[in-house]
């Protein structure tokens, strides 16, 4: 399994070279084939020569994908003549930057390889989690002491659409995608995966777009605030400290740790400003919003949490209430 080490690091050397927001594809050279070139023959090696049964399935998904994203790159190198290579290089870099972080992430909580300083593609994880952490404290206490339940739904609606009008501008339009992913807040929150796939901001906006428009106001607000608050905490607790492996790379102590998030933030905003509803009453319901958004979180898979995590919270504790009363 050290052998993975050095794959991990030329994937990583890979990757940056490709970066769309730091190279022309004009000046992509015949060094990117030489590294496609040795990097291609050393995840097959790997492959072919260590026993499925000493990779962890993620790892090997994680070095199948990257087997398949390279042959892709030689292919879009080779079409450059007739321009369509130049439109697939951003969902290569995309796919190789996700196979990147599956691998490394896989690796890291493999027996051995813990203490291993694998490199992060960017290191923007802290301004990610407090842009997270703040829009949705914004929008919880925005809704709550400011906008009906009519206006709220206007809101989010405009920026759900123009959100939108965003992702199919960028998805159509290479050079719209660059301009974007540059835009300094992109740049720093967004994810080297997302310069290829829809930003999981506009999957968030939407998740809340669902949620107001179906759920009473109490549960909009304590569903933004979970995904808020408790979904960085679980991330960065399970990547730090995770050792008990569930499902999909998540890990008990990142699930407890959504959990026990999610229920202090839900038991402290509705006490404070909900004071009519029982105790009781509180600490079940934010038990509720904990528990729905650790499960959800741990096993949305082909759709984002962002989008997830807000539609299952509000579902569960607009449901818990009913049955309350």
């Amino acid at each position: 399994m050290s052998s993975l080490v050095p794959v991990a690091d030329h994937l990583f050397e890979l990757v940056v070279s490709i970066d769309p927001t730091r190279s022309r594809w004009e000046d992509l050279s015949s060094k990117i084939l030489a590294k496609r070139r040795a990097l291609k023959a050393e995840i097959d090696e790997i492959l072919e020569r260590i026993p499925a049964e000493t990779l962890t399935t993620s790892a090997k998904r994680a070095l199948k994908t990257a087997s398949l994203q390279l042959d892709d790159l030689a292919s879009a190198l080779s079409d450059d003549a007739e321009g369509s290579g130049q439109r697939r290089w951003r969902s290569i870099y995309g796919g190789l930057a996700r196979a990147y972080e599956q691998l490394t992430g896989s690796l890291r909580r493999t027996p051995g390889y813990e203490r291993y300083r694998f490199k992060t593609l960017r290191k923007r994880n802290f301004v990610r989690n407090l842009f997270h952490m703040t829009s949705g404290v914004v929008a919880a206490l925005t809704y709550h002491f400011f906008l009906a339940r009519a206006e709220a739904l206007i809101l989010i609606g405009v920026i759900a659409g123009c959100a939108a009008l965003l992702e199919i501008w960028r998805r159509f339009d290479p050079r719209a995608n660059d301009l974007l992913m540059r835009f300094p807040l992109f740049s720093h929150c967004a994810r080297p995966h997302e310069f290829g796939r829809v930003n999981s901001s506009t999957y968030y906006v939407f998740g809340l777009l669902v949620a107001t428009a179906a759920f009473p106001k109490f549960a909009v607000e304590v569903a933004a605030l979970t995904l808020a608050l408790a979904d960085p905490v679980a991330s960065n607790i399970g990547r730090r400290f995770g050792r008990h492996k569930l499902v999909l790379g998540k890990t008990l102590e990142g699930s407890l740790a959504f959990w026990g998030t999610g229920f202090l933030v839900a038991a402290l905003y509705l006490g404070q400003l909900y004071p009519n509803i029982p105790t009781s009453h509180t600490l079940l319901l934010a038990a509720i919003a904990g528990l729905a958004g650790a499960l959800t979180e741990l096993v949305s898979t082909k759709l984002d949490d962002n989008l997830t995590i807000p539609v299952t919270v509000g579902a569960a504790v607009a449901s818990t209430s009913l049955i309350l009363a």
